[in-house]
């Protein structure tokens, strides 16, 4: 079992690690499928912060700072 991998925590910090995940295409994929449920949350207000908290966690390796956090944005 892994214990890890099952965190409580806003929605949105899951939004902006799956753009370290998706490519363009499958971002704007989810996102309509998203918003035919739920409204989309604006994330430009969180994400320096949980950009940064997800670098501190290591989700996808240890990247320089730099290039993790002038990652592109996919939901805009």
């Amino acid at each position: 079992m892994d214990t890890q991998g099952y965190v409580i925590g806003p929605r949105e910090l899951e939004l902006i690690a799956f753009e370290y995940i998706f490519n363009d295409n499958a971002a704007q994929m989810f996102k309509k499928g998203y918003t035919s449920s739920l409204e989309f949350p604006d994330l430009s207000k969180v994400r320096p912060v949980y950009r940064h908290f997800l670098r501190l966690l290591e989700v996808q390796g240890s990247k320089p700072i730099d290039e993790w956090m002038n990652h592109p944005v996919l939901f805009r």
